[in-house]
Order: C-alpha cells, then sequence, then structure tokens
C-alpha cells in the first residue's frame, strides 16, 4: 500500500481540530493556534528500510535530525524545539552511541534547536524518531504547499540526486543539508513549498495534487544533478533522471515564487514554472518536448523488490527525460 493510501485510512476516523491550519496534504508540517500564536509540529520516524545505511553514525546522526527538521523549515518555521526516540543495536555500543549524538547535536546547532528529551530502547535494527516544534515571526503566515500565486518559477536549493545514487551503488549515505538560512531568504516571498523527502519528482506530484488548477513543468536540463548521481549514472549508463525519479529524498528545499521574484534568485535554482491551466499535473520539458508525469506512473519504493523497482525507474526516466542529460554542478 502506498504512503498516500495508508496516511488517508487512517485520516478516516479522526476528529480534525479547529485549531489547525492546514488540510491534510497541504504542508509538511502541521500548522496550529496555539493559544493565539500558530505553532508548527511535524513528527518522523525513519529506519533501516529507507535506505540509509548507518555506516558513518556522526553523519548518521546529523542526517536524522535534518530529516526531521527540514519539515519545519519547508512552511516557514524557525525550528525551536526537539524530542527524540530511538531505538539501537547493541552491536553499536557506547562509541557509536556517542557519535551518533554528536551528530544530532551538531545538526541541532545548525539549525537553532534545542533538544527536549526523549526515549531509547533496543532492537535488532536501529529505529529512530523525531519531533521538531517550530514556531512563526510575528505577523508572519505559513508557507504551505498549495500556491497563493497563479503562476510562477520553482527555484531548488543545492543540488539534486545524490540520495538516490547512494542507495543504488550501495555506498556511504549523502549528507542531508541544513537549510534553514535559504528558508528565512525566501518564505517572505515565496508563494509555497516543499522539501524533496522523497526526491524531486514526488516532491513536484504532491504539490501539484493540491493545486489542480495549476500546470507544473520541469526544465530537465535546468535540473541540478549531483555529481555523484551523474557519476552513478554514467557507470550504470542509464539515464540521469532517474536520480530525480526515485523515492530517496535529500531533503532540499522545492519553492514556489512569482516571477519575477522581487529579492532575486539568491542561492537557488530555478528549474521550472507552474502557470494556470485547464489541464493541471505535471510535465517534464527535455528534448524540445513536453513529457506528462502523473503520480500513477510512479513506482513504489516500499512495494515489490528492489530490482523491479530500479527497472521501472529506469524506464519511466526514459520515456520522462529522453536524452536530456540535466545540470551537473559539483
Amino acid at each position: 500500500m502506498k504512503e498516500r493510501d495508508t496516511i488517508e485510512m487512517l485520516l478516516r476516523h479522526r476528529t480534525a481540530s479547529p485549531k489547525q491550519r492546514n488540510a491534510p496534504f497541504e504542508s509538511d508540517a502541521e500548522i496550529f493556534d496555539a493559544g493565539g500564536r500558530l505553532l508548527a509540529v511535524t513528527v518522523d520516524e525513519l529506519s533501516a528500510e529507507d535506505g540509509l545505511s548507518a555506516n558513518d553514525l556522526r553523519l548518521h546522526g546529523a542526517n536524522l535530525a535534518t530529516a526531521v527538521l527540514s519539515d519545519l523549515i519547508a512552511v516557514g518555521a524557525d525550528p525551536a524545539f526537539f524530542l527524540q526516540s530511538l531505538a539501537m543495536p547493541d552491536e553499536w555500543g557506547a562509541s557509536g552511541l556517542a557519535e551518533l549524538s554528536a551528530g544530532i547535536g551538531e545538526a541541532l546547532r545548525a539549525f537553532g534547536t534545542a533538544l527536549l528529551g526523549g526515549d531509547t530502547g533496543s532492537a535488532p535494527e536501529w529505529r529512530y524518531t523525531g519531533v521538531g516544534i517550530g514556531t512563526f515571526p510575528e505577523g508572519r503566515e505559513p508557507l504551505t504547499r498549495v500556491s497563493s500565486t497563479p503562476s510562477g518559477i520553482l527555484p531548488v536549493t543545492g543540488n539534486l540526486g545524490d540520495a538516490n545514487a547512494a542507495a543504488f551503488r550501495g555506498v556511504s549515505d549523502p549528507r542531508f543539508e541544513c537549510r534553514v538560512d535559504e528558508s528565512r531568504l525566501a518564505r517572505d516571498t515565496a508563494c509555497g513549498c516543499i522539501d524533496t523527502s522523497d526526491g524531486l519528482a514526488a516532491a513536484v506530484l504532491a504539490v501539484a495534487s493540491v493545486n489542480p488548477s495549476l500546470r507544473f513543468v520541469l526544465d530537465a536540463g535546468a535540473v541540478p544533478l549531483h555529481p555523484d548521481a551523474a557519476q552513478a549514472a554514467a557507470e550504470a549508463s542509464i539515464p540521469p533522471g532517474a536520480f530525480l525519479l526515485g523515492g530517496a529524498g535529500e531533503y532540499e528545499l522545492l519553492f514556489l515564487l512569482p516571477d519575477p521574484w522581487p529579492e532575486g534568485e539568491g542561492p537557488f535554482t530555478v528549474i521550472g514554472r507552474f502557470e494556470t491551466s485547464s489541464e493541471g499535473g505535471v510535465a517534464v520539458e527535455a528534448d524540445g518536448r513536453l513529457r506528462p508525469l502523473e503520480a500513477s506512473d510512479m513506482p513504489d519504493p516500499r512495494g515489490g523488490n528492489r530490482e523491479d523497482y530500479v527497472r521501472s525507474i529506469i524506464e519511466l526516466a526514459a520515456a520522462c527525460f529522453g536524452g536530456s542529460p540535466c545540470s551537473s554542478k559539483g
């Protein structure tokens, strides 16, 4: 069962709060009124099933905290508080736990976030749950995935595809970058935002699903492909676009911004555009052609076996991106 279907089933019998500002699937974090002040809260669980290797426990800890807090900055909140629950295998030992904790601490300091506490346990394989709580500057409206303007551009932070490349090659994990500065730079002007926690394609499709009157077009040649993804594609002789379609995300921020953006592009790469259209949906512009990309096209990384999933992603990349090499950036 795909994640969205699971969430929809879990929501069937919920009691919605009148204090919640966002509807399901409309934002990366939940936004609610706490006695006259807006807060953002997110909870995220990660485990070995997500494809993270945990070979470098210091990097692993930093990535885990960054993955959770990314949801807060994607709604334009300032991360303030953090709680965590860890189940770890015995072989990590005290030295492994010390490395993991050091990595988590590095990420929390980068985001300006305080650890309140949490819970621990043991298990045959590691499992980590983080809860982040964020605040909004006074008078600042949250960002959601629902665009507040009928047309604009799609800027993204950083390079894309390295998480999928790492999962494909089975090497050590990439580093998830703290993008809190970029969030603060863009949040006053942006008309929407999402992080790429499930990869670029999933992010754009998620935004399109809550903006049915808008058409989103990705410029394949403008997407900043991570050098690791470009190298992995060359080594395996597969379309580079495959690393933009896989479900392993790198936790960059994808903004919806008015065009022209009054503040200038800043440290972002514009990878597409959106506008009002009766068609809606997502298309990839490559080799001078527009190719539609549907949510139903995306194979489920949690369903079936890995070989079938990889083969389906490669076939979809060939159909969507053609011979476009994307933009490889260091």
